[in-house]
């Protein structure tokens, strides 16, 4: 999921590498394990973002 979210996983039909909103999601790298126990690197604001997803979909 970061990786679609941060544009390292593009989506190809979507036809540009960021959406315009991107800019939002920069930040410093911060660490986050994925379900695996793997950590990655990405911004803060795609840590909450990923939260608040969870959060919806737990419900």
């Amino acid at each position: 999921m970061v990786k679609r979210i941060d544009g390292r996983d593009p989506l190809v039909s979507h036809g540009s590498p960021m959406p315009v909103y991107g800019f939002f999601f920069e930040g410093r790298d911060k660490a986050l394990k994925t379900p695996s126990g793997q950590p990655i690197l990405t911004s803060q604001p795609i840590i909450d973002l990923i939260a608040h997803l969870q959060t919806l979909q737990a419900e």
